[in-house]
């Protein structure tokens, strides 16, 4: 570039030369696009039109083959980047199913530690209230054995009432009951 711009066309030829031959040799795009386009101005000012035109053509060529690649690389990423969110939002939605399933379980545990409170609760109720019941038959059954040895006391004191009174009668009259 700098021969072309100094007007030393035959050194700016030989070193494009020369780095057209390497690039191709090293097949490095974007080298040969940039060697291609000096040599097509370099022929262009020296009037050599036929080579300017031909490597105008291979720079064109290597410039679409260096954007078709960019496309590709770019339609790779792309891709690669719609897969990488489509994993992203499955993943996502999995953890939101495992997350409703963990709630409902818990929504379950809670109904299930709730009926289960419930029912130790009026198995409590119930037990308090048959130990009173218990007591108070207890009592009640203290009060009766208590009155029942009083009316056997009463009973027995009858009995013997009768008894003696018999015997009175049988001595004071024993005459009528011969």
């Amino acid at each position: 570039v700098v021969y072309t711009q100094k007007n030393k066309l035959d050194s700016a030829q030989k070193y494009l030369g020369k780095a057209m031959v390497i690039a191709n040799q090293l097949k490095y795009k974007s080298l040969i696009v940039q060697t291609a386009l000096e040599l097509s101005k370099l022929y262009k000012q020296m009037g050599d039109y036929k080579n300017a035109y031909n490597f105008y053509v291979i720079y064109k060529e290597n410039t679409d083959s260096i954007n078709n690649k960019q496309a590709q690389k770019e339609a790779i990423r792309n891709q690669l980047k719609y897969e990488y969110q489509k994993r992203e939002i499955q993943q996502q939605e999995r953890l939101k199913q495992e997350e409703l399933k963990h709630k409902e379980e818990l929504k379950r545990q809670h109904i299930i530690i709730g009926g289960v409170s419930v029912g130790i609760l009026f198995l409590v109720i119930f037990i308090f209230t048959l130990v009173s019941r218990l007591r108070i038959i207890r009592k009640q059954n203290e009060v009766i054995e208590g009155q029942k040895i009083i009316v056997e006391e009463k009973n027995k004191e009858m009995t013997e009432s009768i008894q003696y009174a018999s015997q009175i009668q049988q001595t004071i009259l024993p005459e009528a009951t011969e």
